[in-house]
């Protein structure tokens, strides 16, 4: 790819992921302000509590393979069918383990109702493992237009219904319902949008081809989600649910600005450096163009 087209590749996949992630951020802050006032926030830290095992469950399931295919060129339908069934049956296998060890974390936390809020809450993981491939391959076209409607749509959505629930006097159960509304209707748009079906194929060899550059991403994933997280959960041990609460929502708050721009840059990067990986000196001008560009933005916020 040429200079100017690179350049412009980039400029607009940045805007769209821009739109999406500022988008996302917004209607979470806005959802948040609304439910903060309806639902008990021992409630919100019940859901507080679960985030590392989401979040850590969610990592495990894409293994860095999303990633590694962004990072191959001349991918074919073997690969991408592989890595499909691998998320599914794995995500189904996690499930099952987190199933089995509810009530494990109902007397971990002393709420014996968590029990039933991690089973049905942690069903969002086999959801999200539905869609990550149809995910990485409209990342791999650059569609970020596509994603930003997707995940903006799939999110008012869900908050919308939650904000009745919560209403209607549901409590915690409107706080689950907008994680799995959310994750069932993204997935679905994923579907239809990106219109890729798997096919019954299975290479071990395909996987394994994947699994050198996948498996360093999954250990800097693992450490960073759990650096992350971690701290709602500690909390939880230590004490009432209520402070969860107030932690993950002043957390939420002070990160709305850093995520909005970090995880715009980090959706695009992968993608444009993907396709120069083998021009190391057009490679690094591009590196140092976005670290600086980065840099330009988010110094600014840190004052």
């Amino acid at each position: 790819m040429t200079e100017p087209s690179l350049k412009y590749k980039t400029i607009l996949s940045l805007f769209w992921s821009f739109i999406d992630k500022f988008g996302q951020q917004l209607l979470n802050f806005l959802s948040m302000l609304i439910l903060m006032n309806i639902v008990a926030t021992e409630d919100y830290g019940k859901i507080g509590s679960l985030a590392l095992f989401i979040a850590f469950s969610s990592i495990l399931v894409d293994s860095g393979f999303g990633r590694a295919l962004l990072n191959r060129q001349n991918l074919t339908s073997e690969d991408y069918s592989t890595v499909f069934i691998f998320n599914v049956l794995f995500s189904i296998l996690l499930y099952s383990l987190l199933f089995i060890s509810a009530p494990f974390l109902g007397d971990l936390f002393n709420s014996p109702e968590i029990t039933l809020i991690a089973r049905i809450a942690f069903i969002s993981i086999v959801l999200n493992g539905l869609g990550l491939i149809h995910q990485t391959i409209l990342t791999k076209n650059a569609d970020f237009k596509g994603l930003s409607k997707i995940n903006i749509t799939a999110l008012l959505i869900a908050n919308i219904i939650a904000v009745i629930m919560a209403l209607y006097g549901f409590g915690v159960w409107a706080l689950i319902a907008q994680i799995l509304i959310y994750a069932l209707f993204r997935t679905i748009f994923l579907w239809i949008y990106s219109k890729w079906l798997p096919a019954f194929i299975f290479s071990f060899n395909s996987l394994k081809s994947f699994f050198s550059f996948s498996s360093k991403l999954l250990l800097t994933n693992t450490i960073a989600t759990i650096g992350n997280n971690v701290y709602p959960t500690l909390i939880a041990l230590f004490y009432p649910m209520n402070q969860v609460a107030y932690f993950n929502q002043a957390k939420k708050y002070q990160e709305i600005p850093f995520l909005a721009i970090s995880n715009t840059f980090r959706s695009v990067a992968m993608l444009i450096l993907s396709e120069i990986n083998n021009e190391s000196e057009r490679m690094k001008r591009v590196v140092s163009k976005m670290i600086k560009s980065i840099a330009f933005i988010a110094f600014p916020l840190g004052f």
